[in-house]
């Protein structure tokens, strides 16, 4: 009995060993696939990580790439545009040279034609009517006197005319200076306004082109009417000097009412200065506060 006891209960030890062994060992084996499978996912997860990266390396350069092109194309195009200017600008100095030359010969032209053809003819009709007059009928010689009288006048503007016309410009045939300052007393006539007319002394205009002294002197002109119409001042100032050896500076100011550069709608008065300005790649600013006066600056290279 004892010895069946025994049998039994080392039958069932032995079975509760193989059935935890066995417990053991499928908790080791899923313990190693589950091991196994992070495994793999470690080193697909390191895999994509690469794989993104990379992708991410090359999108930028791409897009790097497609940024600098684009800039390049930008760059290229204001140059380009900037040489078309350029360009341009040399087509129109040379074109409104061609028109002033043929201006000249045309004027040159018109002054031969009414100085040789027109006055000798209206010079030999007032001889003629001269000796009519000679005649004894009251009323045919005061007749004749009209005529001659007329005759005169005529002949006297078509002198002048042809004055006119067979002179150079202006800039050619005067001195520039005297022409500023002859521009700028005469507004004495018109306002009451001061106006004073500052120069370096010893200012050589000669360095100067005339496309710049016309500019100039439109310029100041310009200047001079708005402060005429608008500035309310009793005092402004006309001032030209040399910054260096190759700019010439140009101011314009008035002690008048002034306004608010910033909130206010630009005239045409300025915008044609600033027009010309640009024509000839100056620099042109407004200084302006209310109650404080206005200072126009232009900057040229000469």
């Amino acid at each position: 009995m004892y010895a069946n006891r025994y049998i039994e209960m080392r039958d069932s030890i032995e079975k509760i060993k193989i059935i935890s062994s066995n417990r053991y060992a499928r908790i080791e084996y899923e313990t190693q696939s589950i091991e196994d499978e992070n495994k793999v996912l470690t080193r697909k997860n390191f895999y994509i990580l690469i794989f993104s990266f990379s992708l991410f390396l090359v999108l930028s350069a791409i897009s790097l790439y497609i940024y600098l092109r684009s800039r390049n194309k930008e760059l290229r195009f204001v140059k380009q545009r900037q040489s078309d200017s350029d360009e341009i600008f040399q087509l129109l100095s040379e074109q409104n040279e061609k028109i002033n030359r043929a201006k000249d010969e045309e004027k040159n032209k018109i002054a031969r034609e009414l100085h040789d053809g027109v006055m000798n003819k209206i010079y030999s009709i007032r001889m003629n009517l001269g000796f009519f007059n000679a005649k004894v009928d009251e009323k045919t010689i005061e007749k004749r006197k009209e005529y001659i009288f007329e005759l005169q006048n005529v002949e006297n503007e078509i002198r002048a005319i042809s004055h006119d016309l067979s002179q150079e410009s202006f800039l050619e045939n005067s001195d520039f200076n005297t022409l500023l300052s002859n521009l700028v007393d005469k507004q004495k006539e018109v306002n009451d306004i001061e106006f004073h007319y500052v120069i370096d002394e010893g200012f050589n205009w000669d360095a100067v082109s005339n496309i710049h002294k016309i500019n100039i002197y439109r310029i100041i002109q310009e200047g001079i009417l708005n402060i005429h119409k608008y500035s309310n001042a009793s005092e402004a100032v006309i001032k030209i000097e040399m910054i260096g050896n190759k700019s010439l500076k140009l101011s314009i100011k008035d002690n008048g009412k002034g306004f608010d550069v910033a909130t206010e709608k630009k005239g045409i008065g300025l915008n044609n200065i600033k027009e010309r300005t640009n024509s000839l790649k100056g620099h042109f600013e407004i200084l302006s506060k209310r109650r404080k006066g206005t200072q126009l600056t232009i900057l040229f290279d000469i």
